[in-house]
């Protein structure tokens, strides 16, 4: 718990919730907004170089 705590401290989280993307500390209008969140997370996707494009993700799950 101390180790939380400290990571806490050290980033000025001030507060529950506290959602961090890749390393970044959203906004409460980021993080509290489900369009804002799911936006942020699609962009952290689109930026990631490992993310599997979208379509190729639900033709796999649909061919189970």
């Amino acid at each position: 718990m101390d180790k939380h705590n400290k990571i806490a401290r050290d980033n000025k989280f001030t507060g529950t919730p506290t959602l961090v993307l890749n390393g970044k500390k959203l906004s409460d209008d980021q993080a509290l907004n489900y369009d804002n969140l799911k936006a942020e997370i699609e962009k952290a996707l689109k930026a990631s170089p490992e993310a599997p494009a979208a379509s190729s993700a639900a033709a796999s799950a649909s061919a189970s």
